[in-house]
């Protein structure tokens, strides 16, 4: 694909229902990614970066005039756990060494 024809490619921008940890409503933010309920996202409020789980994803957009924060990324604790095991063996520390 040339950088034309990704220039002219429109993204899709999905919304989802996050939750924060200790919260009792969700909240609506907007993304490029595909997500699905129960992955964990970095997003920003007005209080900086958090951590939140999806509880639900929507393509349309909601129809009233809010703004809409943007979610920063999936967390990946697959790969987190498998580069963090990776580096203690390579460093020869055992996991449950103080």
């Amino acid at each position: 694909m040339t950088n034309l024809q990704r220039r002219k490619l429109k993204p899709i921008i999905r919304y989802a229902s996050v939750q924060f940890k200790g919260a009792n409503r969700q909240y609506t933010f907007k993304t490029f990614l595909t997500l699905a309920p129960g992955d964990k996202v970095v997003v920003r409020t007005a209080n900086g970066l958090t951590t939140a789980e999806v509880y639900g994803t929507h393509i349309p957009e909601p129809t009233n005039d809010m703004k809409y924060n943007w979610i920063i990324g999936k967390i990946d604790l697959k790969a987190y756990d498998r580069d963090f095991k990776l580096t203690l063996r390579e460093y020869g520390i055992n996991e449950n060494d103080k």
